[in-house]
């Protein structure tokens, strides 16, 4: 004797089916959003990064210029000095200033490898790869026109992807419980 039976649960294919279908391509939906949204913060630390190495390399600068007008003062004093018109101390004060400065240096060159590594983490750039500041930062940018506060939050609310991650992931959550409240019903 043989025997078989087969068991197609219709009311699966009606009642829980297409929900959990939906449920997880909602779920599948959050993931994108989390995705991208991790994307563009990843992009946003890295211009963050090349503007704080950028500004280290350009304090350098500055703090450079500043040795070599406190030597220019310096030369001078000690001219004056020589020819007694100025006293010791002020030569003194000026070799302080001068001391000051160069610490500055040695300060600003330690920070400056510091965002440069920094930035090479951030972009993936290899330690044998030349950076290069490719922005002109002594332009004078105009700030953009700011529209009323409701209308930047609503346009906030509507781009963020963390609020869409959040949306489709309530979304999904929501249509697996109403696959679950599905299966309290006899199975036909």
């Amino acid at each position: 004797a043989a025997s078989a039976q087969l068991a197609l649960p219709v009311s699966d294919y009606l009642l829980t089916f297409p929900t959990r279908i939906t449920a997880a391509r909602a779920g599948s939906d959050a993931a994108r959003h989390a995705e991208r949204a991790t994307r563009l913060e990843v992009a946003a630390q890295a211009r963050v990064a090349y503007f704080e190495w950028a500004r280290a390399r350009l304090q350098g600068v500055v703090v450079r210029r500043q040795v070599a007008q406190v030597e220019a003062v310096r030369t001078q004093l000690v001219a004056l000095v020589n020819a007694q018109r100025v006293s010791q101390a002020d030569l003194l004060r000026v070799e302080a200033q001068k001391a000051q400065a160069e610490q500055g240096v040695a300060a600003i060159d330690a920070l400056t490898a510091l965002r440069e590594q920094q930035l090479r983490l951030a972009i993936g750039a290899e330690p044998s790869e030349a950076l290069a500041i490719g922005d002109d930062v002594r332009v004078a940018m105009a700030a953009p026109a700011v529209p009323p506060l409701d209308q930047l939050h609503a346009a906030a609310m509507s781009r963020r992807l963390d609020v869409r991650t959040l949306d489709a992931g309530i979304a999904a959550l929501d249509l697996k419980r109403q696959a679950g409240k599905a299966a309290q019903y006899p199975r036909l």
